[in-house]
């Protein structure tokens, strides 16, 4: 309740304070001239009313990107005295400072003076301002705030008397503006269109690039964009990458025979994806199950993953190759009955990895298809490895050598493109061999490059008004060709065009299997569910169960009995699917059969480490002036 008392003590301590420290000005006078080479100088004279524990007054000067400031001088008006100040060490009274070239401050007290009691103070302040005037081909805009809107008090009277050199036309000379109540925030400003009349240019105005410049080189972005995605879906089209799909129509049982049941499912599997993992191991199981080699059920549980049981039938020395080492791994030390949790119990130190036993004879048996393992170099990326760099380079070189929003620019460009470049490189390695939804996969990836095309399209628009100049802008343009280039050519496919299209021809495989599931009367035969887990349609197939499937047989213990049947498809005039209820017990007893069997696929991770799966193969703007003032 103290530290409370105290806080709320303290906050009004401070309120008070900041209520007794008070400034404004009774009058503001400014005598401003322009020159014939477009220099702007001003006498600025304020009267100020401090009241309060106030150092002396301060002037903060915008200075947009082409204008310069030169400071002349600052003066103490006392009655008819005029008191120079001193430049430098502003701890003494009527010295002042420029400080980070904006901020000009001076010293009317000193910390151990009493505080000023509405004391009437008045300072002279002498500039120099290049860079106001705006234009090219002797015309010229002027937009000046006299005032500085960002400022602590009322300014009561404001005076500006404005001349300008007979070299200039289109405004009256001499101009006088009187303005009273001045509130913070309001401004005092002298807009024109002038002429010059001069034999030479004027040296002192800012002649921002044509803006037919940033528009010819916004057009060159968007050809050379164009150009790079068209050779890039050209080159895949090519490669069988793009279209060729089956069309699911024609997919038929002699077809599935033809280019899926000619391999056994896990390769498969590991064929259509290039993975090997749970998903294969769940095929064996579900192979072995339907050779009668196991016999599998399913104790299912609320709001957990579902057991799997499972009995060796045969023996063990008739199961032979890489299936032979799954049963061994799966009913250790001799067993011929396990489950999920005995596997986990027996492997939690160990950990167990099914996919990596499996993973070198099914890729050996993948290599037996033509030109599977061959490899094409689509891209030159000795190229791309100086391009990025060079690109990189001209844009610090055009930064650093422009003006101040050059190198804004320059920075802008860097970061975001790098930012890009690095998100955009991910996803597309990560999308490098997919072959199916290819316009989400290519639309995901150029969506990352987007923010810096956008970013120079709009400063391409823009770049009179933000003083761009031409090169910068050219290595900006240069700079989104080589990162668009870059990503384009990560997303490259880099298989032969055989090994694509066996792939395709299993993409549509896959298709036609998914469409087969959205059927209450799918077109599918019981024999065919290993090759359907390999495809990784597991949840389909228990989801599909749950939907529309019936129980086969039903056992005391909740597991089922598989049934014989071959791989090559129904004998008895067409093909019969229950769900897997049929022929794989687990599946038909809950719809949780493949949920089951991968997690048994996925292994155990052994502590510290993870398994479930190997893998094969600058500002601107038009106005000058303004700025803030008051005291600190």
């Amino acid at each position: 309740m103290l530290h409370r008392l105290l806080l709320l003590l303290t906050l009004l301590l401070a309120a008070s304070t900041a209520q007794s420290k008070s400034l404004y000005w009774p009058a503001i006078a400014v005598e401003a001239q322009l020159d014939g080479n477009g220099l702007l100088h001003v006498s600025e004279t304020q009267t100020y009313i401090f009241d309060g524990d106030w150092n002396g007054g301060e002037r903060q000067f915008n200075i947009r990107a082409g204008q310069s400031l030169h400071l002349e001088g600052a003066d103490r008006i006392d009655g008819t005295r005029i008191i120079p100040l001193t430049r430098g060490n502003i701890t003494a009274v009527d010295h002042y400072d420029l400080l980070d070239n904006s901020t000009l401050r001076w010293r009317s007290r000193l910390p151990e003076d009493p505080e000023f009691a509405n004391t009437e103070l008045t300072y002279r302040i002498r500039y120099t301002l290049s860079g106001v005037l705006r234009g090219r081909n002797n015309h010229f805009k002027l937009a000046h705030d006299f005032a500085f809107p960002d400022r602590q008090g009322n300014i009561n009277h404001f005076t500006l008397h404005f001349t300008i050199d007979p070299l200039w036309s289109g405004i009256d000379s001499p101009l006088t503006i009187n303005q009273d109540n001045l509130e913070p925030g309001k401004s005092v400003i002298v807009r024109g269109e002038l002429e010059y009349h001069g034999t030479a240019a004027p040296a002192s105005v800012i002649v921002p690039i044509s803006p037919w410049i940033g528009q010819v080189l916004l057009v060159l972005l968007a050809a050379g964009l164009g150009a790079l995605l068209l050779r890039f879906l050209a080159l895949e089209r090519k490669a069988g990458r793009i279209g060729n799909l089956v069309p699911l129509a024609t997919v038929d049982e002699p077809w599935l025979e033809k280019t899926v049941f000619s391999l056994p499912p896990e390769v498969i599997g590991a064929a259509w994806d290039g993975k090997v993992g749970a998903a294969e191991i769940a095929a064996i199981l579900a192979t072995l199950e339907h050779d009668k080699k196991i016999k599998t059920g399913i104790q299912p549980r609320f709001l957990r993953k579902p057991i799997m049981t499972m009995e060796l039938l045969a023996d063990r020395s008739s199961i032979t190759g890489y299936h032979g080492s799954v049963i061994n791994k799966l009913f250790f030390n001799r067993r011929v009955n396990t489950d999920t949790n005995a596997i986990k119990e027996h492997y939690k130190s160990s950990g167990l990895d099914l996919a990596a036993i499996i993973q070198k004879p099914v890729e050996q048996q993948l290599n037996n298809l033509p030109k599977w393992t061959e490899k094409t170099k689509p891209v030159n990326w000795q190229f791309d490895l100086i391009a990025l760099p060079a690109a990189f380079a001209l844009l610090v070189v055009t930064g650093v050598w422009g003006g101040s929003n050059d190198g804004g620019l320059a920075a802008s460009e860097g970061f975001l493109g790098f930012c890009s470049l690095a998100l955009a490189t991910v996803a597309a390695r990560f999308n490098s061999r997919a072959i199916n939804d290819m316009t989400l996969r290519f639309a995901l990836v150029i969506a990352f490059v987007l923010p810096p095309i956008v970013m120079t399209s709009y400063y391409l628009l823009e770049a009179p008004t933000f003083l761009f100049r031409a090169p910068v802008l050219m290595a900006a343009v240069i700079w989104n060709l080589a990162i668009f280039n870059l990503i384009l050519n990560a997303l490259r496919i880099d298989e032969a065009p055989e090994k694509i299209a066996v792939r395709k021809k299993l993409l549509s495989a896959r298709a036609y299997f998914m469409k087969q599931l959205r059927s209450p009367t799918p077109h599918l035969d019981d024999d065919w569910f290993p090759y359907i887990l390999a495809f990784g349609l597991g949840a389909n197939v228990d989801s599909w169960f749950r939907s529309h499937g019936k129980t086969i047989t039903s056992m005391d213990t909740g597991s089922h009995s598989s049934s014989s049947a071959s791989f090559s498809g129904s004998s008895s005039g067409g093909p019969a699917w229950t769900g897997g209820g049929g022929s794989f017990g687990g599946a038909g007893a809950s719809g949780a059969w493949a949920a089951a069997a991968a997690a048994v696929g996925a292994g155990v991770s052994a502590p510290g480490s993870s398994s479930g799966g190997s893998s094969s193969g600058g500002g601107g703007g038009g106005s000058s002036g303004g700025g803030g003032g008051g005291g600190w």
